[in-house]
């Protein structure tokens, strides 16, 4: 008996369909596959750089290249830098002159001290900058005379808490760079900050100005109005007069340490005539260029009589108001003048606040006035400065007591109406 024709069944029907879509499958992930071999390939997938600009990220490696990249994330809002504050006390002008040098010298030991002359306004040197402007120069090998000075004033100077030295006046470049070193190198070894003149042009550098104090990033800057003709010479002799910042550069230097990051910026500048009661015209001049320049303080010292305290206003490079405290003179500090001006002095004392958004203010602003006291201690000429307010120190006589209390009047009067009161 014949078999009959059997015809495809079911099971091979979905035999063949399952077979194809495998196959098809196959070529379909042949070419991915084969993508995964390649190296280059494999290194280019894996590979994801940040986006253009961004900088100190680098790559980032993923350990399976067919891991999706991470999402990117907002860059943070920028967030102000937190504000600071500090403090800052500025006095006038020493000027260890014969007298005064002679009263610190000890012939037993043969040798010079002066630690007690400022020791009694420690207590009122009490703020993070303590300033004060030199008018004498350290010059080893030279001898003694009013303008050359042992290194020990440098001495007396910390002593009396100062930690900040104005070094530029009329004079200052008299004994050319080598005496400019020297009288730097006195400062340093004490630990005194030297302004106003440098000995190379990287201190020199507005930048270099700049130190954060209290959080805050401070310039301290200072500038010589007026330089004495051997000055004059001199420079032009060793050809540094980038060296000694004089007045004519104030507005440049003071922009450039506000274009290197300066928050605020003090200025300490030598100017005006000897024993003038006010700043002349030029002086105001120039104040209003520093005002605008970036200045928010200027300290005069120079007329060795106390002047008055005002705000000063301009406009800025952005059209902007300006505002700056200007102390047109702190009068004398130290010198051996019995003047009436001569023996009274002060004390400025700031507190300046910079807050999250870089607004600059300057508040409690008190001053205390100085007396220079002379006496004779066994039989020596001896000199102290101190405070012309408050509780007299023990050994004034009734004379002295008076010419103290006199001071303290002159400088209140002098200060007039000024922005400023009596320290308590």
């Amino acid at each position: 008996m014949k078999r009959g024709r059997r015809g495809i069944g079911a099971g091979t029907v979905l035999m063949l369909i399952l077979a194809a879509a495998v196959t098809a499958c196959y070529a379909a992930l042949l070419p991915v596959l084969w993508r995964e071999g390649d190296p280059a390939v494999t290194q280019q997938q894996a590979t994801v750089r940040t986006a253009s600009g961004e900088t100190g990220t680098g790559e980032i490696r993923l350990t399976n290249p067919q891991t999706a990249a991470p999402r990117e994330t907002a860059a943070p809002a920028y967030t102000p830098a937190l504000g600071g504050r500090f403090t800052l006390t500025a006095g006038g002008t020493v000027a260890v002159e014969k007298s005064v040098r002679q009263s610190g010298y000890y012939s037993a030991a043969k040798k010079y001290d002066f630690d007690d002359l400022l020791a009694m306004l420690r207590e009122h040197m009490a703020g993070d900058i303590t300033l004060v402007t030199l008018e004498n120069l350290v010059v080893p090998g030279k001898s003694m005379s009013t303008l050359v000075v042992p290194p020990e004033v440098m001495r007396m100077l910390s002593a009396g808490g100062v930690n900040t030295v104005a070094l530029g006046f009329p004079a200052a470049w008299e004994q050319g760079t080598a005496g400019m070193a020297g009288t730097l190198d006195a400062a340093e070894a004490q630990g005194l900050r030297g302004l106003g003149a440098f000995t190379d042009e990287e201190s020199a550098d507005p930048a270099a100005s700049i130190r954060e104090v209290g959080g805050v990033r401070v310039a301290l800057l200072h500038f010589t109005m007026n330089p004495s003709s051997k000055s004059k010479n001199a420079i032009k002799k060793d050809g540094h007069a980038s060296l000694y910042p004089l007045t004519d550069r104030a507005a440049a230097d003071i922009a450039a340490a506000r274009a290197a990051g300066a928050q605020v910026v003090v200025v300490s500048v030598h100017w005006g005539k000897r024993d003038a009661a006010n700043p002349t015209a030029a002086q105001r001049t120039l104040a209003t260029e520093m005002t605008a320049a970036g200045a928010d303080i200027i300290l005069g010292s120079g007329a060795r009589n106390v002047q008055p305290v005002e705000w000063i206003t301009a406009a800025g490079a952005d059209g902007t108001e300006r505002k700056a405290l200007c102390a047109w003179c702190l009068g004398n500090l130290l010198s051996e003048s019995r003047s009436n001006n001569a023996v009274a002095g002060m004390l400025l004392n700031l507190t300046v606040t910079v807050d999250a958004a870089g607004a600059v203010a300057v508040d409690e602003v008190t001053y205390t006035p100085t007396f220079i006291w002379r006496f004779s201690l066994d039989g020596v000429t001896s000199y102290r400065v101190i405070a012309a307010a408050g509780e007299a120190p023990d050994g004034l006589d009734k004379d002295q007591t008076r010419a103290r209390t006199k001071a303290a009047e002159r400088v209140a009067k002098k200060l007039g109406d000024s922005p400023v009161r009596l320290a308590e």
